[in-house]
């Protein structure tokens, strides 16, 4: 009877396997037809907007250079209408700037950047539309306070109150941030390496919350039959500090334009 109960055990255990694995395979691939999906869809939507010639492929990589600085151009000059600061990410030149009414602010130098395969294989029509008008951040994540932290003692009288100086808290967390836009791009600018245990358990934290918040609302709605949602990313590494000047000065809701 034992023997035959253990046999049994090792046969719900296989059973289980396999149904697992079935699920896995399955939710893979419903968001690997969602991100075809969205590509297509991008593609159909501005089919024909901006149709190039017949030229070789020189003349057609020279004509998209220029279509691409012509709509940087355009973005900036839309963006500098605006009172507030906004963020300028130019992946050609890797750099990641502020700008205020069309002067720069700070410049950061890009380390590293991950782009996703589907926005690499977009036509270079469907790129330009796309990227054709400035994007509108719509949710934020991060690991950085708006605001520097001061420390001040309690004056015993206006005397010593006059004297004192402010003490700025240095805290060393893991410098990143990720803001998801209105055209569906989620835009990720980290730190390019981390100092110490603090800092890469801050990573990690923050790893976390970007998949509780996106990747799992993805896995969620692929296991109950559900298309998910797709969005394209883009992960930039810069230095600590310039992701840290970088977030403090963006406002809440910042617009943003981008050069691939």
């Amino acid at each position: 009877m034992i023997t035959i109960w253990i046999s049994r055990k090792k046969w719900y255990v296989w059973i289980s396997m396999d149904l697992l694995l079935i699920i896995l395979f399955y939710t893979l691939l419903i968001m690997a037809n969602s991100s075809i999906s969205w590509m297509i869809n991008t593609e159909n939507e501005n089919a024909g907007k901006t149709a190039y010639p017949t030229y070789d492929r020189a003349s057609r990589n020279d004509l998209y250079r220029l279509e691409m600085e012509s709509t940087m151009v355009h973005n900036r000059l839309v963006l500098s209408d605006l009172d507030s600061v906004y963020l300028l990410c130019n992946l050609a030149d890797s750099a990641a700037s502020i700008e205020l009414e069309g002067l720069p602010l700070h410049q950061g130098k890009v380390l590293s950047a991950y782009i996703s395969p589907v926005i690499k294989e977009l036509n270079k029509e469907a790129l330009l539309q796309w990227l054709s008008k400035p994007m509108v951040s719509v949710s934020e994540i991060s690991t950085l306070e708006k605001q520097p932290v001061y420390l001040r003692r309690a004056p015993r009288d206006t005397t010593e109150a006059a004297l004192q100086k402010e003490e700025h808290v240095t805290v060393e967390n893991f410098a990143g941030f990720l803001l998801q836009f209105d055209n569906g791009l989620i835009l990720q600018i980290r730190q390019s390496d981390n100092a110490g245990f603090r800092q890469a358990w801050q990573e990690v934290r923050f790893n976390i919350d970007i998949f509780s918040t996106h990747r799992l609302s993805a896995i969620l709605q692929a296991i109950t039959f559900r298309e998910p949602e797709y969005h394209p990313s883009i992960i930039l590494e810069m230095d600590r500090q310039d992701v840290i000047i970088l977030y403090r000065a963006m406002p809440a809701k910042v617009s943003a334009a981008l050069v691939l």
